[in-house]
Parts: structure tokens; sequence; C-alpha cells
């Protein structure tokens, strides 16, 4: 029986469901019923709700007939189920064993641990570096924590591939093939730069003439184009 409706998991309001009498004589009225601590581990059925009881009470002989089992040793009161393991363990507090139903029996706890050493994940920890660094540091042991990893389970890294890829470089020409000028131009246009123009313009577009090799320097004023020659 208990006074603390804020325990009940479920609470059936009883309007005649009688009294209980108390040890120095008085009375408390029962106004409900209902089930109190965990469903997955451990369930109190049948709780009484009795207003005016000073304390939360716990009825031994009706845990021993429910099938657990009730052992006191020193300061400590342990409940155990039919596989004598501990459900629940209350400490003497003066004359009485106080409970908690937050603490359970420690054998009862359980630990989840995800271990995941495939090489995609290290290769991404050690920054996309390539295979012949990361066997390296295995051989060396230049990492505490590193597996023995297979090099070969390295899949397609996209990372790599957009940020490692270059292009290939053309071959230097050396006779000017052009006849007249701006028959060939190149284009190029950058910034921001560190360096602002006078106007403080922060990108250029750049043409370069093949034939005259003159060089032209747009730079972005608003929503027009200043030249420089």
């Amino acid at each position: 029986m208990t006074r603390d409706a804020t325990l009940f998991l479920s609470l059936k309001a009883k309007k005649h469901g009688g009294n209980v009498t108390f040890g120095d004589g008085s009375k408390g009225k029962i106004v409900g019923i209902g089930n109190v601590g965990n469903p997955s581990k451990l369930m109190f059925k049948d709780v009484l709700f009795v207003s005016g009881l000073s304390y939360n009470l716990l009825s031994i002989s009706q845990l021993i007939d429910k099938g657990y089992m009730v052992a006191f040793e020193g300061n400590e009161c342990l409940i155990k189920d039919s596989l004598n393991k501990i459900v629940l363990k209350g400490i003497r507090e003066g004359n009485i064993y106080a409970l908690n139903l937050n603490s359970l029996c420690v054998n009862d706890a359980t630990c989840l641990v995800v271990n995941d050493n495939s090489m995609d994940l290290w290769h991404r920890r050690l920054g996309h570096i390539n295979t012949s660094t990361i066997s390296k540091l295995i051989k060396k042991n230049l990492i505490r924590g590193v597996p023995k990893l297979n090099l070969n389970e390295l899949h397609m890294c996209d990372a790599c591939i957009r940020g490692k890829q270059v292009r290939e470089s053309f071959k230097s020409k050396q006779d000017v093939t052009m006849t007249r000028p701006l028959e060939l131009l190149h284009l190029d246009l950058f910034g921001p730069s560190k360096v602002k123009s006078l106007s403080g313009k922060s990108y250029a577009f750049v043409i370069v003439d093949d034939f005259s090799r003159v060089c032209l320097f747009l730079i972005k004023v608003m929503h027009c184009m200043c030249l420089i020659v």
C-alpha cells in the first residue's frame, strides 16, 4: 500500500474500498488500487492507494506468495526472483528497510557495444589518406588503436574522387599558329582577391590575346565592366 499516487503506472479509483487499520488503531480509507513498478523488470500488482498513510508499505508475506524470496543480510534486504536473481534491494534505516524501485540488481544491467573496424571507416577517420600511408601506419604502429585492416576492402570514395581529381596538363606550344589578333583568346575569371582595386572591387576578368599577347583586365564594378589595357 502507498500514499503517493504518482507511483502508480495504472490506478483504478474505488468508492467503497473499505479501510485499513494501522498499528496505533487508526484507520485509513482505501481510495484506489493499481500497479506499481517497472513492467519489464519488476511489477507490484494490486497495490492499495490509502489516504492518511504515513509510509509506503510492502508486505513480505505477499511477496513470498507471489514466488519471490526475501533475505535479510546485515543492513540490506534483498528481494530475489525464482532464478535467485536480485531484483530489488532495501537499505535499513533505523527499524525499517527502505526500498527504492529504481535500485535494481547490477547483473540486470545491459551494456551494448558497436564495434566497426571497416577499412572505409578508418579511411575517413584518418583524413582520407591513401592505402599505402595507412599500411605504413599499421606496420610501424604509429597510431594507437588502429586495427589490422584489409587494404583491399576500401571501396570507391566519392569525397576523394571530387577533392583529389586533377586535369591533364596541356603540352607546351613552341610556334605561334595564330595569323591575326583576336583569333584566339584566353579567358580567366578570378576572385575574391586579397588586394582590392582602387574602387574596392575583388573580382577581375582577364583576357589574353594569343597572337599579340595583349592582356586585358576587366574589373567588376556594379553591373558594368571597367576595361584596363
